[in-house]
């Protein structure tokens, strides 16, 4: 999955492809937060890089799952929009552009998407997410998933990450997703099922084991 190793990048567990550099470093309040990156040349799109905080569930330890109205469009997790708020640097985006998002930057990569769109924005020409956490309720799901932006949800059934918040509180995913399965192809614990590594080595056998 090409754009998957632009999350390793972020993480600094690979190097960047020569065909693209870095134009912005992205920023979560204080804390490095993915990237943008440019085509050295024309026949790439630029590409939106928000990683997670790691392979640890503790940034989910203090969220504010409380529903707030997200516009007229459903509601979202307060402590979504508290974090999407905090989020700096995505004004260096070049149209067009690819959105990738891991574990908590899945989330916030589908925020992004709708207040884009809430904003008459362009939107990303592809959206790819991999273990996203749910983001809001069924209206908010109604509403992306309405824009039919081209989005790959990549879900391995054991990350927990994409199992919170629980379809109880009313939370929803937004789009289809495309099914992975770890199972016996990497550690249980949560470290081994959220891993990029482990996405990319579902995705390409022929990757590295994680």
């Amino acid at each position: 999955m090409r754009y998957g190793a632009f999350v390793e990048v972020a993480y600094g567990r690979a190097a960047l492809h020569s065909d693209f550099r870095i134009v912005e470093l992205l920023r979560l309040g204080e804390q490095p937060f993915g990237f943008v990156a440019e085509p050295r040349s024309d026949g790439h799109e630029a590409v939106v890089v928000l990683p997670s905080t790691g392979t640890s569930l503790r940034w989910y330890d203090d969220l504010d799952v409380a529903f707030v109205p997200f516009g007229s469009t459903g509601h979202i997790g307060a402590g979504y929009r508290e974090r999407y708020a905090l989020l700096q640097g995505l004004e260096a985006i070049a149209s067009p552009y690819v959105l990738v998002g891991h574990g908590l930057g899945g989330a916030l990569a589908t925020l992004h998407v709708m207040a884009s769109a809430a904003r008459n924005a362009p939107l990303p020409v592809e959206i790819y997410t991999f273990g996203s956490p749910r983001v809001g309720d069924a209206a908010f799901v109604a509403g992306y998933d309405a824009l039919g932006s081209a989005t790959w949800r990549i879900a391995n059934h054991r990350d927990l990450a994409q199992r919170i918040p629980a379809a109880d509180y009313g939370y929803e995913h937004v789009a289809e997703h495309v099914k992975l399965d770890s199972m016996g192809r990497a550690p249980l614990d949560h470290h081994g099922t959220h891993a990029m590594s482990t996405y990319l080595q579902l995705l390409d056998p022929g990757t590295s084991p994680p």
